[in-house]
């Protein structure tokens, strides 16, 4: 089957840039950085937006208004439940990819992820 080129460049990228984001979430709350913060969940939640993952975009959002008023005893769980979406989203889209794009998995049970090139 080929694939709609795309629908699954948008799906590569974004998978890249929703990982790279939550990484730097998590590294600028650990180091107390706010405005780090900020900027990642903004571009999460654009990221996740766009693709109409309306749990990552919601959760996103819930941090960057807590990173713009500098409240981290929220963040950590928030963080937390951040993660937990972004790996079912993950997983969404290598489903979708395998079934939509790559074709049916193959009879030995290993099936093609999203190539992850933009980190």
């Amino acid at each position: 089957m080929a694939r709609p080129p795309a629908v699954a460049e948008l799906l590569n990228v974004a998978s890249s840039t929703i990982e790279r984001d939550l990484l730097r979430i998590e590294l600028a709350a650990a180091a107390g950085d706010a405005k780090g913060v900020l900027e990642a969940a903004h571009r999460l939640k654009g990221t996740s937006g766009s693709i109409s993952a309306g749990n990552v975009a919601e959760l996103s959002s819930s941090i960057e208004e807590a990173a713009r008023a500098e409240v981290w005893d929220i963040s950590p769980p928030l963080i937390l439940a951040l993660r937990e979406a972004v790996d079912v989203l993950q997983r969404e889209i290598e489903s979708y990819s395998v079934l939509h794009l790559e074709g049916p998995v193959p009879a030995n049970g290993t099936h093609a992820v999203l190539a992850i090139e933009k980190i």
